[in-house]
This record gives structure tokens, sequence and C-alpha cells, in this order.
């Protein structure tokens, strides 16, 4: 540190009291001095007295001073003070020195000749050195540690060069570096005092960024940087685990695992710990899109297929496009893609390759965008092989119901059934020996069902009605609801007979006497109530009444099957993929197993078609296996009750 003196001149004369302006170091010492221009002769006796706090606090020791001295002619006196600046007042300390000599003239008392304040001050001080942020707004501001007269001027060298003028400095740096700063204190009587100190600039003014948000999917990476050099670094998860990945490493790379939402944060430290600053960016992990395994359906089947992924952030915009087999679908743009019921020829299958393109862009920009397909292989519908046929007597005839188009199935089952004893199995076989009557058989190949009603009749004989009236075949068809069937007739009159009333029967003929569901006067009739993804099967017969008032019965119509309309995403639909019954067909046993979230025990009751209840209730564990050895070969539906939720599922038996 360099110290300084300053002088303020009360009175001049012959005298001069100063300072030499030798060097810096100069100001911490005062010189006085007395001279003489003339040559007379003469001689002046002077003397020197000392006050002031200067001399009170011992920062000047008075009695090791000159008291008196004498100068003859143009002669002079010089005297060196030093102060002892450790004793000194922080507010400064004042010297008085006052110079007396005897008058030339005799018998006149003594003349003060000059005299001088000396005010003495403390050595400059600016302060320590410091350290400086450019992260953020970091001023640096500078004050001397005293306020005299004088000339304060301030000059910063090295990354932030600048000068100013005053006492009081303030200066913000731009640059990174080392800025050594002087204050240099002029007290204009050939003193200047000096300190200096420096200032470590850190940091960047262009605020700290990792990046803009980001989306990816599993199973890919991303690469995070700080835009700037810094002394330390610290990456976080702050998402909720607050797990510290790594340190000291201005590049993160982040491997997306598994889904979710992950919130990290980059501290950095410059001239740590001193300037610390921090950015934090959201990468969002999402699957990537899967429509599922190949799918095998049959002829007329809807298939729906979903690219729902419950990990896209709902802030972010998703959009979709569907292909069939490569090209655009107009319109198929939702998340869901019902893809249109087509129908295989008979003799070959029919392929279909279905793609979705999912892409989600987040408000940051950033996009991701992901691809999946699937094979849709459709099989033609069983084409079955009997068909009705004539036969008088007691005579046998054999139906062979082997599929016509069987070369294109996997595999296909036989489930031959007498009408009149249905739900009953006569045989397995695909053919089958019968007498007259009406029969019905069921084909299950890999992925498709077909019933056909094959009736033998004879061509002789007469039916039990008024001469000359048959009464006319009634063509039935069904459509699928929502829980519901549509069934719909055509409504023509035989031998110009009106139909008195329908009758409308839940299976097929010859089982129908014990399960008619409802009359109708019109060719029309609604079945509701009915479970979605469940096979039923329906037959519609006329009654007329005669001449006689007796009311004579149509043969049945044709057996319409309909499976009502499963909409994927609806409740029903979610639970029943939570049951599972194998194996299907069975001999009497299966096991029952569902989702484990639904419980440990359910209540199971097993019904026939009609929806009665043909065996007691059973409580039954998760994986467990019931049997039904007493029972007919046939359909039935399991009911597993579990709390609220129940679940249902077909089930046949054949042994």
């Amino acid at each position: 540190m360099d110290s300084g003196v300053f002088i303020e001149k009360i009175q001049s004369d012959l005298l001069d009291v100063d300072v030499p302006l030798t060097s810096w170091d100069g100001c911490s010492d005062i010189t006085y001095g007395v001279s003489r221009s003339v040559v007379d002769g003469n001689t002046i006796n002077y003397t020197v007295d000392y006050s002031g706090s200067a001399t009170l606090n011992g920062v000047i020791d008075a009695t090791a001073l000159p008291t008196n001295f004498s100068i003859t002619d143009d002669g002079s006196f010089n005297f060196t003070i030093t102060p002892d600046y450790s004793l000194i007042n922080p507010n400064g300390d004042t010297l008085i020195v006052r110079l007396l000599g005897n008058s030339l003239c005799p018998g006149l008392p003594p003349i003060l000749y000059d005299s001088a304040a000396i005010i003495i001050v403390p050595p400059l001080n600016i302060g320590e050195d410091e350290v400086a942020c450019l992260n953020f707004p970091d001023p640096v501001e500078l004050f001397p540690n005293y306020n005299y007269y004088g000339t304060y001027t301030w000059t910063v060298t090295g990354a932030n060069p600048q000068t100013f003028i005053g006492q009081n400095f303030t200066y913000t740096p731009t640059a990174p570096g080392v800025d050594e700063v002087i204050l240099a204190v002029d007290n204009g009587s050939g003193c200047i005092d000096r300190d200096t100190l420096i200032v470590e600039v850190f940091g960047s003014q262009v605020p700290l960024t990792i990046g803009d948000d980001q989306i990816l999917a599993v199973g890919e990476q991303t690469v995070l940087e700080a835009n700037q050099i810094y002394t330390s670094y610290l990456w976080e998860d702050v998402s909720g685990g607050g797990n510290t990945f790594l340190t000291n490493d201005s590049v993160f790379v982040f491997d997306a695992t598994t889904p979710g939402q992950f919130d990290i944060k980059l501290t950095v430290f410059a001239g740590f710990p001193t300037c610390e600053t921090s950015d934090e960016a959201s990468i969002f992990v999402i699957n990537n899109v899967d429509l599922g395994a190949d799918l095998e359906v049959c002829s007329n089947d809807v298939v729906t297929l979903d690219a729902t992924d419950p990990f896209v952030p709902p802030i972010a915009q998703v959009s979709f496009q569907w292909f069939e087999d490569g090209v655009a679908i107009d319109g198929a743009t939702n998340v869901t893609f019902a893809a249109p019921p087509y129908v295989a020829p008979t003799d070959a299958v029919l392929v279909k390759t279905y793609r979705v393109r999912r892409t989600v862009t987040l408000t940051s920009g950033a996009q991701n965008v992901s691809e999946d397909e699937v094979v849709v292989t459709y099989y033609p519908t069983p084409v079955i092989g009997a068909n009705d046929t004539e036969l008088c007597g007691d005579d046998v005839v054999t139906l062979d119901a082997t599929l016509l188009n069987e070369n294109v199935m996997n595999y296909a089952t036989y489930v031959w059934y007498n009408a009149a004893s249905y739900p009953i199995p006569l045989s397995t076989n695909a053919a089958v020996d019968v007498q007259l009557g009406s029969y019905i058989v069921e084909v299950t190949t890999d992925v498709c069902f077909e019933a056909k009603l094959v009736n033998v009749t004879c061509p002789d004989q007469e039916l039990p009605v008024n001469a000359g009236f048959r009464p006319y075949r009634i063509s039935l068809v069904g459509t699928a609801g929502y829980n519901s069937a549509e069934l719909t007739w055509n409504p023509t009159q035989e031998d110009q007979r009106p139909v008195y009333y329908y009758e409308i029967f839940y299976g097929f003929t010859g089982s129908v006497q014990s399960v008619r569901i409802g009359t109708s006067t019109e060719p029309r009739f609604t079945v509701t109530g009915l479970l979605n993804g469940q096979s039923y099967q329906f037959a519609v017969r006329a009654v007329y009444k005669m001449n006689n008032e007796r009311e004579v019965r149509s043969d049945f119509s044709n057996t319409v099957f309909v499976t009502p309309s499963v909409i994927l995403g609806t409740d029903e639909e979610k639970l029943s993929e939570k049951l599972s019954l194998y194996p299907n067909p069975n001999q009497g046993n299966f096991t029952l197993a569902w989702a484990t979230h639904l419980g440990e025990k359910a209540e199971v009751s097993l019904l026939n078609l009609a929806g009665q209840q043909i065996a007691p209730a059973a409580t039954l564990q998760n994986g467990e296996t019931m049997s039904f050895q007493t029972l007919p070969n046939g359909l039935y539906i399991v009911v597993v009750k579990l709390g609220d939720t129940v679940l249902k599922q077909k089930v046949s038996i054949v042994r």
C-alpha cells in the first residue's frame, strides 16, 4: 500500500513546507525547508513549534524534531518528518507547523514567518481482490478509505479497460478475464497516493442454456450440453427422484430406457462457488407406437387397431396417418383405425398390411416420429359341404359337412346336432349318418366359425294343415348392434292368407320350442340385453289362422348368427380382455384366470344360452380348474363375479 500526506498552506512568505516529489513512496514523508534569497550579512534565528492531533496521538514525535536553527545571507535549512502511520486516526490527523524568526530591527519581538497545516491520512486502501460473475448482472463497487482534498482517478486494465474520475467507482464487467483496478489520488501538492486490486471475472453474459424440451421414444438417446465453459458442473434429475447423474462435465448423455417425464437440471459454477447459475429442460419419453402382433381374422370381421400411448404428454400435439398396403388412407388420422371388413375369396386368404405413422410435437418444436405395422390375414368363410336332401321312410343318408375350401384352413372341427335336441352334440365327425329330420352342423376353424341347418325331408310327406296350403318358409336376416340384434324378414303371404303373427326364437329349429323370446305382427324384431362379442342364433316362423280358426305354423326360417358389435375402448371390452378360459373347446374341464388386480377369489356361475343357471355357483381361486363332467355337449356361458366387476366368456363342451 502507498500512503500520502496532504499540504494545506495557511500563510507563506520566505518559507516552504512541502513534500518531495521523488516517488510514490515520497508521500510517506514530510519535508519542510526554510531559505533566504538575499545576501545582506544578516543572520536570522528561527524557532519551530509543532501542534495538532498528529502530535497528540503520537503520529508525530515533536520531541525528536528540531525547534531552533539559523540562516545567514541566502542559506537554507531542510528537515524531513516521518509519521508513524500505525497510530494514525482512520479519519486522519493534522500537524500544525509554525516558523518564527527574530526581527532585523532591534527590540522587536519574533516574527511569524510562515505556518502550514499538514493533513496526514492513512494509507490509501480500496479493498481486497474481488470476483465478478457475468451470468447475471454483477457490478463491482469500489470505495477509497478516505475522502479528502484531491483528485480521484480510477483506471481499469485487462479484460474490461476503462477510466473514471470520481471518489467512488462502480463498473459492470462485460468480458471474462482478469482486471487490474488502480486508484490514484492527487493531493494537488505534488503527492499522488495509489492503491491496486485484482478483479477476476468469470462466466459469460450469454445466459446458461442446455436446450429446449425434447421428446424421445424408448431406446433413443440425446445429448444435453452447456452452451458456455464453466469451472464445475452438476447434472440432476429434479422430476421427483432428485438423482445426481454426474458432475464436472459440460456434456450429459441421456438414455431413454423407461417412459415418463424427466426434468433435467444443470447447475454450473464459475470461480467456484461464487458464480452459480442453472437451467432446466424436460425430456418426455414415450413408447414406440405398437399395434401388437399380426392378426388372423375371418371374412367380414372388423379389425380395430389402436396406437394409444398413455405416456404421450397432454401438452403435445399428436397426429396420425394410417396406411393400407403402403398407401395413405384418406381421413384415417385418429389414434384408432377400424379396418373395413374384407371378404376373402372362398379358395384363398386375403392379406392386408396396415401401418401407422405417429408424430408427436412439443411446443418447443421438438418432434418424435414413430411407425409400426401389422399384417392382417383374412380367412374365407368356411363353405360347409352338407346341403338339404330328400329321404323317405327309415332310410339313412350321410350328411358330409367337409369344407369345400378346407385347403385354405389350418384345421377345422365339426360338431353335429339333431335340431330337436340341440345343444346336445350328435357327432364330432365331418360326416354323419341320419334319418328324416333337421340337423345343425357347427364348423370351427383356427379363426372362423360357421353353422348350417340341413333338412332331410320326404317330398311326398303331407303337412298337417288345410289341403293345398303349404306355409311359405321365411328368409331371415340378422344385423348386429351394440348389445342388441336387429331381425328382419320378408313379409310374403302364402295363398293370399295373411300372417296372423310371427314367433321369434332363440336357438335353432327343434330347440326353439322352449326358448321363444317374443312375437311380432311386423316383419321385424329387436333383441336387446345381449353381450358384445357373444354369438347368438335366431330363427323365425309365421303363424297363420285358417278358415276353421285353427292356427297353422310355417317351417322355421333359416337360422341367422349374430354377434353384437364390440366397440373397442369401452369398459366392457376392456373387462372381457381380462378373463382367460382354457382349453376351449374342452371335455368338461377348464381353467379360469383373470387380471390379478381384480381380486384373488371370484363367484363363478354357468348359464345356458337362454340365460338360465344350470349349475350351482362356486367360489374359485384365480387359476383354478372347474369340472362339469355330467353336462351334455354344447355351448354355455361362464359368468365370473369379482366384486362389482362381472366377466363373461363362452365355453364349448365337446366329448
